[in-house]
């Protein structure tokens, strides 16, 4: 199975499709999410999604800015297989940032999610909910950096 985005205008979709045999594709499931576009700046999925695997294994997070306001955005889970709605969190600010994951030293999976408004959000990726927020004093844009399942700005709440 493939997993697949399309994000500019209005629409943000998530597009899964299925080989069949050696060249045919077949669209196994997609959903819509109305986004905002502005002439200067884009709205919709722009990030790369997070890929459930191990305790999310039934899982696709999406992140969809500029929904619901000008510097809005949304968290989206999605059921891998059928494209069904598991969770939708709003977001105070919009995020251009790749949703990654890491695990604690009890095997739970954690997800963390960077914003224009300067603060990286620790989540429980099950259920939406934004556990620990750190300021990093700015606009951020890019992806957060997780190496051995580990954030420095995230490392100290998953220590806890």
């Amino acid at each position: 199975m493939l997993i697949g985005i399309f994000g500019r205008g209005r629409l943000g979709c998530a597009i899964a499709t299925e080989m069949i045999g050696n060249t045919d594709l077949e669209l196994v499931w997609q959903v819509d999410v109305p986004a905002m576009y502005q002439y200067y700046i884009n709205g919709g999925a722009l990030a790369t999604p997070l890929i459930g695997k191990d305790d999310i294994a039934d899982l696709v997070i999406f992140n969809i800015a500029l929904t619901g306001g000008a510097n809005k955005g949304t968290l989206l889970a999605l059921d891998k297989k059928t494209g069904e709605k598991v969770w939708e969190k709003q977001l105070d600010s919009y995020s251009w940032s790749s949703p990654v994951d890491l695990r604690s030293d009890d095997g739970k999976t954690w997800g963390l999610i960077c914003g224009f408004s300067g603060f990286m959000h620790l989540f429980d990726p099950r259920t939406g909910e934004m556990v620990d927020s750190v300021s990093l004093e700015g606009n951020i844009e890019s992806s957060p950096a997780v190496y051995n399942d580990d954030s420095d700005a995230s490392a100290a709440k998953l220590r806890d």
